[in-house]
């Protein structure tokens, strides 16, 4: 991958487990990415708020702020820049398991600086 090189990822999971990955980059090559996520729900209203986290391999990265959903559908977008090793999934995970019937939606665009 050279400067300005992107990856893209995206899943959809109903009533994730915790911990489990919405969606996941795998082993991105070495070096430093700007990452943009895009989180949502759909589905059963989620009642827990800011229950999804970005990875990269087995380290919090950070919890991305979404209020629980009530009748309405959340986005969120978030960025930030990370360093990868070359071994390191980048990944958008349940922090606890989710609302029966909730679905979590993300997509992580990776960008090689």
């Amino acid at each position: 991958m050279g400067s300005n090189d992107s990856l893209y990822a995206a899943g959809s999971v109903t009533t994730p487990a915790a911990g489990a990955a919405i969606c996941t980059i795998t082993a991105p090559p070495a070096g430093s990415y700007a990452i943009d996520v895009i989180f949502g729900y759909s589905g059963t209203a989620e009642t827990q708020a800011n229950n999804v986290r970005l990875k990269k391999g087995a380290t919090n990265v950070g919890t991305l702020y979404a209020k629980a959903s009530g009748t309405e559908t959340i986005y969120v977008v978030d960025s930030c820049q990370i360093t990868v090793d070359g071994t390191q999934d980048i990944s958008v995970n349940a922090i606890a398991l989710a609302t029966t019937g909730s679905v979590y939606n993300a997509a992580i665009t990776i960008t090689r600086l």
